[in-house]
């Protein structure tokens, strides 16, 4: 008996045409939508790579505008020149630049051994159960805002310099050749050696945090191979390790350079400030940051202000409430802070993902790729006047709009970096036996790609929000700040970094008290979002 609805063979043969079964229909259908949405996944994080030159592009038109005055009056000799006189606006580039040098030197001579030794000594040799607490803790650096390195430079670190560190390096290389010229002069406890140390503790938890994650990434078989042929740890680290985690190295190693080229509050107060050039690293010097941020708010007349400029647009060259309590600034620091992870992090991640497995090979992620690491350098203060420029200045007002946007440009490149870095990572073999299953690229990224790469995507989250969490010169140039609570994103909007400046340097001690409070919740902040985000990854990992 013929079920009702279905045609028999011999009707189907007398109509001469074929009939389509549903089920046909239903996978074109489907193979349709799995290529319109890999096209447009594709299209989407091609579009957020562009979008980084945008960025890029429109701060250094921003900082080349404002420097062409400086630059036209004095020339190539704005490069060569030491000499920094306000009064007779007689403008020279070369001692900020030579302290920027010298600083970020020596933060990078002690921060890249000692953050590859404790990646290794995490991922290699430490026990399972104190492996957690340590990275942690590390981790917890990089909350900590840049102004309390500072006053803890100043106040604790400084003078114990000048009484013990110092004096010994003079006595000991007092009768050397060329290291008496380098570790000579009295002690005076701040200077460029003490800025590099503080900018070294700040580089640490950069370096060691994607270090870790990139080391754990090396597939094990191919230690296990190691060890099977009878390598010791060191030999499996140099030979199978290292080399195979090459370019994620070089990665945390460009985003510790980038944080120690572009940091201003910590360097601000312990380098000196002086606008002179000394062969000694115990001499008090200045770098570009501190310069801009000492100088901008006092700078008068346009050759003044575009030095200043001019000296940020060097930088890039560089590299390759009311009743006196926190709730408002605490408020106003989740709103911007959320606002620019919410913003940043997705473009970074579409650009880095889109420079790992769309355009590997391509001149445009070459472009985007040189052009976020010198994004990753550009001092914050840099990129609040960027935004100054666009949008504080056009509109006539401060803003938490700014404020939020300021800090996403700050997240951006960290987070493109740890994401391109962790995707590069993931073994070929897994997308190979993916797209063998018939997935389209979007969904092999999505499924495989992102899910191995997981914890070091986090990794990159996690340290770009623990960066803007302490940042205060971009807010002082967007978001200002705001004696009353407020939530209105067009208007000033107070931050736990601004208000932490302002009480701390104020003379009363119940501010400064509350400054110090401050400080403590943005460091228990970022200790709770880490343990969160480690759980979370933990749990993922086992499930």
């Amino acid at each position: 008996m013929q079920e009702p609805g279905r045609q028999s063979v011999v009707d189907v043969a007398l109509q001469g045409g074929a009939v389509a079964h549903p089920a046909t229909v239903s996978r074109a259908r489907v193979l349709t939508n799995l290529r319109l949405t890999d096209a447009a996944f594709h299209h989407l994080t091609r579009g957020a790579a562009i979008a980084v030159l945008i960025i890029l592009g429109g701060t250094i038109i921003s900082l080349i505008h404002g420097s062409i005055p400086a630059l036209s009056t004095f020339g190539l000799n704005f490069l060569v020149e030491e000499r920094w006189n306000p009064v007779t606006e007689r403008f020279g580039a070369l001692a900020p630049i030579y302290g920027t040098l010298v600083t970020s030197t020596i933060a990078m001579l002690i921060a890249v051994p000692l953050g590859l030794l404790i990646a290794l000594f995490l991922t290699e040799l430490c026990p399972m159960w104190l492996r957690r607490p340590i990275g942690i803790a590390i981790e917890l650096l990089a909350g900590i805002p840049s102004i309390i390195y500072g006053i803890w430079g100043l106040f604790v670190l400084s003078p114990f310099l000048q009484r013990t560190l110092q004096p010994a390096l003079i006595d000991t290389f007092g009768d050397i050749p060329v290291l008496s010229t380098l570790f000579a002069g009295p002690p005076y406890g701040i200077g460029m050696l003490t800025a590099g140390l503080i900018l070294a503790i700040m580089v640490l938890p950069f370096v060691t945090s994607v270090t870790r994650d990139v080391f754990e990434a090396v597939p094990p078989v191919l230690k296990e191979a190691a060890y099977g042929l009878g390598c010791t740890t060191w030999e499996v680290v140099r030979y199978v390790v290292l080399p195979y985690a090459r370019v994620g190295v070089i990665g945390a190693v460009m985003l510790g350079l980038g944080r120690a080229l572009g940091e201003t509050m910590a360097v601000t107060f312990v380098i000196g400030n002086a606008h002179r050039i000394s062969a000694s690293v115990l001499a008090p010097g200045t770098t570009i940051s501190a310069t801009i941020a000492n100088e901008f708010t006092e700078a008068v007349g346009d050759l003044y202000t575009s030095a200043l400029i001019a000296l940020g647009l060097i930088l890039f060259v560089i590299t390759p409430g009311a009743d006196g309590g926190l709730l408002n600034p605490i408020v106003g620091s989740l709103i911007l802070t959320g606002l620019a992870v919410i913003i940043g992090t997705p473009v970074g991640i579409l650009a880095g993902t889109y420079m790992a497995e769309y355009g590997r090979f391509s001149k445009l992620t070459q472009v985007v790729r040189f052009i976020n690491d010198i994004l990753l350098s550009a001092p914050s203060i840099v990129i609040g006047l960027f935004v100054y420029e666009v949008m504080v200045a056009p509109l006539g007002h401060f803003s938490g709009t700014a404020g939020a946007v300021a800090l996403a440009v700050l997240v951006v490149p960290v987070v493109v970096r740890t994401t391109e870095d962790m995707l590069s990572l993931v073994p070929k073999e897994l997308r190979e036996a993916a797209t063998a299953l018939g997935m389209p690229r979007a969904y092999v990224i999505g499924k495989v790609s992102y899910r191995a790469a997981r914890a070091g995507i986090i990794t990159g989250v996690l340290l770009a929000i623990a960066r803007i969490s302490g940042e205060t010169a971009p807010l002082l140039f967007t978001a200002l700040n705001n004696q009353f609570f407020s939530v209105n994103l067009n208007a000033p909007m107070a931050s736990l970094p601004a208000v932490i400046f302002q009480f701390a340097l104020s003379p009363y001690e119940d501010w400064q008290r509350l400054a110090w409070t401050g400080a403590l919740i943005i460091t228990m902040a970022v200790l709770a979002l880490s343990i969160i985000a480690r759980a979370l990854t933990a749990s993922g990992k086992s499930s």
